[in-house]
């Protein structure tokens, strides 16, 4: 399966805001959000591993398997807030060992 992905922002001098939208695969979205997620979510109902994974496969409408016909991926999409900063580092100082205490050691 390829990885396809599009964006669309405004953008400002500020910010970019949009979105990120494409498919994603749903063994690996799978995978990943319950091995990433921490378990007491899963443990106290506030996530059904089973139910999910099951949705994910029945509303999958992409990237069919070749052998089965049954869609891998599932249409996806994410609202992005970019703001462009700048990290300045001070400027290094020379300190000698007399004033930094040490004993030259």
């Amino acid at each position: 399966m390829g990885v396809s992905s599009q964006f669309q922002f405004k953008l400002t001098p500020q910010v970019a805001q949009g979105l990120m939208a494409g498919y994603v695969d749903v063994e690996q979205f799978n995978h990943r959000f319950r091995t990433n997620w921490a378990m007491h979510h899963q443990n106290y109902g506030q996530s059904s591993s089973a139910s999910e994974y099951a949705a994910l496969k029945r509303l999958a409408d992409a990237y069919p398997d070749s052998e089965t016909g049954a869609n891998t991926a599932i249409s996806s999409a994410v609202e992005m807030t970019l703001t462009q900063v700048y990290i300045v580092h001070p400027e290094e100082q020379e300190v000698s060992s007399q004033e930094a205490g040490t004993t030259g050691f």
